[in-house]
């Protein structure tokens, strides 16, 4: 069986939407014609390299997220009995994941003036002071906004909304200065409500190719690495995986998360 053939077999098992399915489609396209007997830890080593800018078309977030959906795929395939063998796209993002925000070069960390027109827009806010990916700012409900602490905080975690991966659970003080915004921040439950926002500020702010919501994330990332914060923190505070066993062990109190969020501001 080729693997284009394999997506409408796999839906049939799964409630997913058309936008869900074009998704699907993308991330298969290139490999689409090859055979699912020939998946193994080199071909998904190929299939990632070949697609990631500057050698392909696509940024490493992209990358992660075709990756992502191609391990969903496998997934179900394999639980339903539809093909045999081992899901090699599985834990195939997690280097990538660091790819991601390593490439927070190719663009340019703009000034906080040139947002001008997002200045009173809540999303862009909780992006530049939480560093947070666009989807889970846009996916947290009501009770995930925790005022009812001595240090206020999201409890980014699955919800009715959106799933989270294990690694990216996690809980992020909110910044002193986007208090009073919370109440301004209103679920999406619209299909893609991360990708949705971030197009239209991609377009409205006329940014580079592949510049869009995610660039602020990077700059969140790159800001605070500049301050010379514990890798094992900026991971926690971001949702990354952990990269080393050591940094899996141990406690970051909200304290000292809440000591980093601080510094970022406006400059």
């Amino acid at each position: 069986m080729k693997i284009s053939e394999l997506l409408p077999v796999v839906r049939e098992y799964k409630n997913i939407t058309d936008s869900t399915y074009e998704c699907w489609e993308k991330a298969a396209k290139p490999i689409g014609n090859c055979l699912i007997s020939e998946v193994d830890p080199t071909f998904v080593n190929l299939y990632w390299r070949s697609q990631l800018a500057p050698v392909g078309p696509c940024s490493a977030a992209t990358v992660v997220r075709r990756l992502t959906l191609l391990s969903g795929i496998w997934a179900t395939a394999l639980k339903k009995q539809i093909i045999d063998g081992v899901n090699w796209w599985h834990g195939a993002s997690g280097d990538l994941n660091y790819v991601a925000d390593d490439c927070e070069e190719r663009y340019e960390h703009r000034p906080w003036d040139f947002y001008a027109k997002y200045h009173k827009d809540p999303i862009f806010l909780g992006l530049w002071y939480h560093g947070m990916r666009v989807g889970e700012l846009c996916g947290l409900l009501p009770n995930e906004i925790v005022f009812g602490a001595s240090i206020p905080y999201f409890d980014i975690k699955n919800n009715s909304i959106r799933r989270v991966k294990p690694g990216s659970k996690r809980q992020v003080p909110i910044h002193p200065d986007f208090y009073h915004m919370t109440q301004h921040l209103e679920p999406q439950y619209r299909d893609n409500p991360g990708k949705n926002w971030s197009d239209v500020f991609h377009r409205s702010l006329h940014l580079e190719k592949g510049e869009a919501a995610h660039s602020i994330r990077h700059r969140f990332h790159s800001t605070l690495r500049a301050l010379e914060i514990p890798d094992a923190l900026l991971d926690r505070l971001v949702g990354h995986k952990r990269k080393s066993m050591s940094d899996k062990y141990g406690i970051w109190k909200m304290e000292h998360k809440l000591k980093w969020i601080k510094k970022i501001d406006k400059s």
